[in-house]
């Protein structure tokens, strides 16, 4: 959050609660089809019927094991929700970014809370954006993974704009 010189709180620049699913998703996209085979995921991302907003104003996302659009069986029958400030709103550098996350004890979920870099032109060539995995929760359905998590931090292969460089156990804050 960028601070204005001579005071000590941050100058808030984006902030959204969850009302009902109609106003989330003014602020929130969604993104869908199969996002993340690569990295083994077999969830599709529907356009919204996987999102909700509870009595709480809480934004739940739902994973559903159910026929996807693209008609895939197992293991690939399941739907889920991608929900993403994509054109909608963008930070840059020096920028805190928060929020409160729940996620599921339940074991074969991967629930992430991250960022992408924006190139004009290459909005989607992954990894040559770059992102920051501020929370990644593999669930793995054992003790100890239900309170593991971890943050990394993803760039291109210097030469090849199509390799992941995975920058993790970074001691920094």
């Amino acid at each position: 959050v960028d601070q204005p010189p001579g005071t000590s709180q941050p100058k808030l620049l984006w902030e959204t609660n969850f009302s009902s699913r109609d106003e989330a998703l003014k602020y929130w996209g969604s993104q869908t089809g199969r996002w993340g085979q690569s990295a083994g995921e077999n969830q599709y991302y529907t356009d919204g019927n996987n999102i909700t907003v509870d009595a709480d104003g809480n934004l739940v996302i739902q994973v559903r094991r159910e026929r996807t659009p693209d008609g895939l069986g197992a293991p690939y029958n399941y739907t889920s929700a991608r929900v993403v400030t994509y054109g909608q709103q963008s930070i840059g550098v020096g920028t805190r970014v928060e929020a409160r996350i729940q996620v599921p004890p339940d074991s074969g979920l991967l629930p992430a809370f991250w960022t992408v870099g924006l190139e004009p032109g290459h909005e989607f060539d992954w990894p040559r954006q770059g992102a920051i995995a501020i929370m990644e929760s593999p669930r793995f359905g054992t003790p100890a993974s239900r309170r593991t998590w971890t943050g990394n931090i993803h760039r291109p292969a210097k030469g090849n704009n199509g390799v992941d460089v995975k920058m993790d156990n970074i001691d920094a804050d």
